[in-house]
């Protein structure tokens, strides 16, 4: 009985452990090489939108009031974007 409650121990122990192991490792990859370009950058600036579950439909689609949920976005996709 001992050495069940030991073992179930341990593998809980396991698993606790690895939950710290995937979800607090950092993402970022350390020890690479810089790379440089002797060609001029294509732009001046570079706009990133960076959203958990954003997606495009969500900026085209209207609420129950008619209006937009993103209006600014919206009327850079509508007017002024270029694709």
């Amino acid at each position: 009985m001992l050495l069940f409650f030991t073992l179930g121990l341990l593998i809980h122990f396991v698993f606790f452990a690895s939950i710290f192991d995937i979800y607090f490792t950092s993402p970022l990859v350390h020890g690479m090489t810089p790379q440089f370009t002797p060609l001029p950058p294509p732009a001046r600036r570079l706009v990133l939108f960076v959203a958990d579950g954003l997606r495009a439909d969500a900026l085209y689609e209207l609420d129950e009031n008619g209006n937009s949920r993103a209006p600014f976005i919206r009327n850079i996709i509508m007017h002024e974007g270029s694709w």
